[in-house]
């Protein structure tokens, strides 16, 4: 059943991704294209939720799908309502988000997460630098943004630091790891093409409608491969072994 699943699953993420692309491509129905990207985040959490109880480890697979379900509604802010002030509160829960990340690498540490707060310490000395005329950042919500990437770097990069050591570790299965390190490479291309996008300094310098496309063509792969990342694939190939010659 579960294997019937996930390739309805696949086919699903297909389907909305060959129309996102669609309907962006005839630059007329972006209402549309957006819920069919924001369609791929909740399917991202269903899948996770849906494969919970078939998780290798369950400390591991209810981080995932508390994750999950914070990009589902984090995207309400970048993608279905998105604007200059909802994209800050976005990147401001993404930041709570990574956290969420930062325990799941912490292995039955979750307490090792209360570190993430002093991440803030250095975004916070760059809003007080930003007051002097002196310094290159100027305008309020120029500020707001450098403190929430600002902290929103520092913790991915806290995130990939705990994934690379636990995965060294052996703590992940080889299937698992694969998915998640892959996952986590398709999340930085398009979070680097996420800053490209709305960072001023950039944003002129950029066809718009084609970094658009580019964001969801690799964030859209990374939920897909991360709702799957804290499944036991050893269940059906065990089952696979035990069936009857």
């Amino acid at each position: 059943m579960k294997r019937v699943v996930t390739i309805a699953v696949i086919a699903l993420y297909v389907f909305f991704i060959a129309g996102f692309l669609y309907f962006d491509n005839i630059n007329r129905i972006i209402q549309l294209s957006n819920l069919f990207k924001y369609i791929t985040v909740v399917l991202s959490f269903l899948t996770a939720a849906f494969l919970w109880k078939d998780s290798f480890d369950r400390y591991d697979g209810t981080l995932l799908v508390i994750a999950l379900f914070l990009k589902v509604i984090i995207d309400i802010f970048l993608v279905m309502i998105s604007s200059y002030r909802n994209y800050v509160i976005g990147m401001a829960l993404y930041g709570v988000n990574m956290s969420v990340y930062f325990m799941r690498y912490q292995y039955k540490r979750p307490k090792n997460a209360l570190v993430l707060p002093f991440f803030l310490i250095i975004p916070l000395v760059f809003c007080l630098l930003s007051t002097r005329e002196w310094f290159f950042l100027h305008g309020d919500s120029q500020r707001m943004l450098i403190i929430v990437t600002t902290y929103y770097i520092q913790a991915i990069i806290a995130v990939i630091v705990s994934l690379i050591r636990e995965v060294r570790r052996g703590r992940y299965p080889a299937t698992n790891a694969r998915l998640i390190l892959s996952s986590m490479g398709f999340f930085i291309i398009s979070d680097i093409i996420v800053v490209l996008r709305n960072w001023d300094v950039f944003r002129n310098y950029i066809n718009q409608p084609l970094v658009g496309r580019l964001i969801f063509l690799f964030y859209t792969p990374s939920l897909a491969l991360m709702a799957f990342s804290a499944y036991d694939f050893s269940k059906h190939k065990n089952h696979k072994n035990n069936l009857p010659a």
